[in-house]
């Protein structure tokens, strides 16, 4: 009944009021709506997972099936979806402070570096030229495996 009440939209003071309206100790309301949210947290979390996953095929399907194709529209879709998995599998999420990106205490020749890999490699995947350098080597790499076979 507390999971019903808690997916309708119900307070904590109307559920509770209707839990001792049916017969559970006042006392034992708070435990029982404390249980409720336990399996309704539960349930979303399960949900989440299984349809992040769907979402992660679904979107590594588009990706397979317009990668390699030389029409630039087909690129395009794949290099959106690919973002959008990234997203999902947030690819690009600061990670232990490592994100493969220029700090400022870095040299200025790693700037430069880096600059100079976005230079030579935005412009082949069509991407903003402020896009993440660990990503556009990633793609760059995954095309040339492409190109020689597939193999790792």
């Amino acid at each position: 009944m507390a999971v019903l009440a808690l997916v309708r939209g119900a307070t904590d003071s109307a559920i509770a009021a209707e839990l001792v309206s049916a017969g559970t100790p006042r006392d034992d309301a708070g435990l029982v709506l404390t249980e409720a949210r336990k399996r309704v947290q539960l349930t979303a979390d399960y949900n989440r997972d299984e349809q992040l996953g769907l979402a992660i095929c679904r979107l590594t399907k588009i990706v397979e099936a317009n990668i390699d194709n030389k029409i630039s529209e087909a690129q395009s879709v794949a290099l959106r979806a690919q973002n959008e998995l990234n997203k999902l599998l947030r690819l690009h999420e600061v990670r232990n402070g490592v994100t493969g990106e220029p700090q400022e205490d870095d040299s200025a020749e790693r700037i430069t570096d880096l600059s100079k890999v976005r230079e030579h490699l935005a412009p082949l995947f069509n991407v903003p030229e402020d896009y993440p350098a660990p990503e556009l080597a990633r793609m760059a790499a995954e095309r040339i495996r492409m190109a020689d076979g597939g193999e790792d």
